[in-house]
């Protein structure tokens, strides 16, 4: 009977382990979905919120329409914070991407190129 006890409690760890790793407290607020001219691709501007434990976050991915917006390979640009991104496409294979608010401090990611998109930045208020 001992040994059926430890094996109740043994699932019963790995079980609560798995759902503690496994689920992610981030929630995302989409700001702005913005098409390609030629319709190929999305640039999405999001904040991602995991609670009081971080700072939210600002990111920009550009990734298929069909597709999820939040894939790790297709963010080009993200920023501590809640920011005010705009996004515009220059034609189909150039992005711009300007923030308003960001700081130096503020600023991650700024990938130069992503899905065959050129990237470029313009930031506003940079103190």
């Amino acid at each position: 009977m001992n040994w059926m006890w430890t094996i109740t409690a043994v699932i019963a760890l790995a079980l609560a382990t798995c759902l503690a790793a496994c689920s992610s407290p981030c929630g995302d607020d989409s700001i702005s979905h913005t098409p390609s001219p030629n319709g190929k691709l999305t640039a999405t501007v999001f904040i991602r919120d995991c609670g009081a434990g971080a700072p939210a976050a600002t990111k920009v991915t550009i990734h298929s329409p069909s597709q999820r917006y939040d894939k790790k390979a297709e963010v080009v640009f993200t920023a501590r914070h809640e920011q005010n991104v705009r996004v515009s496409w220059q034609d189909d294979s150039h992005l711009l991407v300007e923030c308003i608010t960001c700081r130096e401090g503020d600023l991650g990611l700024q990938a130069k190129a992503v899905n065959s998109v050129t990237v470029s930045y313009e930031f506003l208020h940079r103190k």
